[in-house]
């Protein structure tokens, strides 16, 4: 299979087979660095622009690989997380595959408290809070919602962070299927007239067009990144 940049999923339950004992599959990943154009712009100043030919200046895997093993029936294969602060309580909306059509179904939905950040980052032991949606027919999979009024809200300098795990149950209560947790902020953000608005209180919002990265691979790991983020807040940004 081929996935272009930014990325994508590639299929190959045909060509693996259960294994037992010390045996291995050897999974190879070629990549090939293409530009996105055969030209780019050159702008060295007003009335000096000029095209020149594209090139990719740093080659190989550019984010995270990932090896996914999935049911082959009924399953959650992604959770859209919509938290309301105007609402005080949380949406899931969740895509399903594999369910029967005519078949009888229910997601219920477990959130804990996430502490500490990046590899340190730990998950409760006991939920926040629960909410199972109504049952429903397959394969239409609804959006559900459970009023939350004590959530800890996220915002840039409380960053309180939540993960929620969805569970599918069939007609007659059995698990089907349960996703890997999914982190999040409870936070709202909108825009009311010429105000942007985040958790019901006026932000004023102060951006940095940053793109050190650019230039040196280096600063596009985590510890770099956070070392960079760090700095501009120091210096107010937000």
């Amino acid at each position: 299979g081929r996935v272009q940049w930014p990325g994508g999923k590639v299929d190959i339950t045909s060509l693996v087979s259960p294994i037992t004992g010390t045996a291995q599959h050897r999974l190879s990943i070629h990549v090939i660095a293409l530009p996105l154009e055969a030209e780019q712009i050159m702008i060295a100043r007003e009335d000096l622009i000029q095209t020149m030919r594209a090139e990719v200046k740093f080659k190989g895997l550019c984010g995270d690989c990932y090896l996914e093993s999935e049911p082959v029936g009924a399953r959650v294969e992604d959770v859209f997380v919509k938290p309301s602060v105007r609402k005080g309580g949380l949406g899931l909306q969740c895509e399903a595959a594999g369910l029967t059509e005519g078949a009888r179904y229910q997601l219920r939905a477990s959130v804990y408290e996430v502490t500490g950040s990046g590899s340190q980052q730990k998950i409760a032991d006991t939920p926040a809070m629960q909410i199972s949606s109504a049952a429903f027919v397959g394969p239409d999979c609804p959006e559900f919602f459970g009023a939350w009024t004590d959530a800890k809200l996220w915002d840039i300098d409380q960053p309180n962070m939540y993960a929620v795990k969805v569970e599918l149950l069939d007609g007659a209560g059995k698990v089907l299927d349960v996703t890997t947790p999914e982190t999040f902020g409870f936070r709202e953000f909108w825009i009311d007239g010429r105000s942007f608005v985040l958790n019901g209180k006026p932000i004023h919002l102060r951006c940095l067009d940053l793109s050190n990265h650019l230039g040196n691979f280096g600063q596009a790991a985590y510890a770099q990144v956070r070392h960079t983020f760090e700095q501009a807040r120091a210096l107010g940004f937000n």
